[in-house]
């Protein structure tokens, strides 16, 4: 709730101050994008006609990933490895590629992103100003006319990667890595194990410079845009996410609270902070359970504490959610949307009843977006 409250508004308009010229270079893990790429041929042409360079890296693919990326001027690295396998391995054939002419930084973008100009510039020079890695906001392209539960899941996808990481960045904390979108200076992402097969390989990525204690910056001036995921492309991504996030938190986040408590490190606090709240779906059936059991506790000793502090906790997340929806939220969900929110909250419990009772892994498979012809 404090990130929410403090997210609310945008401060300012971000600027750079544009030095000596940079070299950026764009690094695209690629796994069967050969049509998404086809899509962005322009964009891609367009962004090395600006002296960026594209290393697209085409990763146990089947289809024509890396003749299409070639084909749009990008240096393509081919890797083939079923044992090794997610994206991790991809960053790190990328990183290792570039290490023959290292760039000054490098940025890296998922294959069904897209990013202006200005807002490529503004994270790279950031990233080299402060020495430190750059996060954009990363953003669904709103579709209102899509499905209700699509349109609450990008919605809560801008609260988590916009407001968040606002209010986060204003009370001083490290920006949470989000996966594309990421400006690192060469002498950083040169020195960083990537080649792991973590399916949340941008959370980990994340805990592991705030324990190194070099901390992300959010970049709210900075934006990249994806299409919104299909139903079943909504399905595939929070299973991932959210399986990797939960089991990432249950080894990292007391360790990491303990951990800042001991060296007087907010930062490292706050991640811990941040691992140990749930996903939002889960944290509001843990208050509604609370509310239950401060009730009971209220019938027999009359003592209303607990349900007052529980009661005024679900009152501000409540009222800072709808206002980050009234400011800035209402492109991506209509008000109707509101009235799906029980149905919205019973699939997600659904999804983490199957996390905990199947158990299984979720390696790197591409996620279906909508498409805009």
């Amino acid at each position: 709730m404090i990130e929410l409250v403090f997210g609310l508004f945008k401060y300012k308009n971000s600027e750079y101050l544009a030095g000596a010229n940079l070299s950026i270079a764009i690094l695209m893990p690629a796994h069967n994008e050969q049509d998404t790429l086809s899509r962005s041929e322009n964009l891609l042409k367009s962004l090395q006609e600006n002296s960026v360079r594209i290393v697209v890296v085409a990763d146990n693919c089947t289809d024509a990933t890396a003749e299409v990326a070639a084909s749009a001027g990008c240096e393509v690295v081919t890797r083939r490895d079923s044992a090794l396998r997610g994206k991790g391995f991809a960053l790190a054939a990328g990183v290792d590629h570039l290490k023959d002419s290292p760039p000054d930084v490098v940025i890296i973008l998922d294959a069904d992103c897209e990013i202006d100009m200005v807002s490529l510039l503004l994270i790279a020079y950031r990233a080299v100003d402060l020495n430190r890695v750059v996060q954009a906001a990363y953003l669904f392209r709103p579709d209102m006319k899509g499905p209700t539960l699509i349109q609450i899941s990008n919605f809560a996808f801008f609260v988590k990667n916009l407001v968040r990481q606002r209010g986060g960045a204003r009370i001083g904390a490290a920006a949470i890595l989000t996966g594309s979108g990421v400006a690192f200076p060469w002498r950083l992402i040169s020195t960083l194990d990537l080649g792991t097969p973590n399916i949340v390989e941008d959370l980990a990525l994340g805990v592991e410079l705030v324990q190194r204690e070099e901390y992300p910056y959010f970049e709210e001036g900075a934006t990249v845009w994806s299409e919104a995921s299909t139903l079943a492309g909504t399905q595939v991504q929070r299973s991932r996410w959210e399986s990797g996030f939960i089991k990432t938190a249950a080894l990292l986040a007391v360790p990491m609270v303990m951990d800042g408590f001991r060296r007087r490190n907010f930062k490292i606090f706050w991640m811990g902070m941040h691992l140990a709240v749930p996903p939002l779906s889960i944290l509001l059936a843990l208050n509604y359970l609370y509310i239950i059991f401060s009730l009971a506790r209220f019938y027999y000793d009359h003592k209303a504490i607990l349900l007052a502090i529980c009661l005024i906790l679900n009152v501000g997340i409540f009222i800072s959610t709808f206002l980050a929806w009234a400011i800035d939220g209402r492109s991506y969900m209509s008000g109707s949307a509101l009235l799906a929110l029980p149905h919205y909250f019973l699939s997600k419990m659904s999804l983490y009843a199957q996390l905990v009772f199947r158990r299984r892994s979720v390696g790197w498979v591409r996620t279906e977006r909508s498409r805009k012809d």
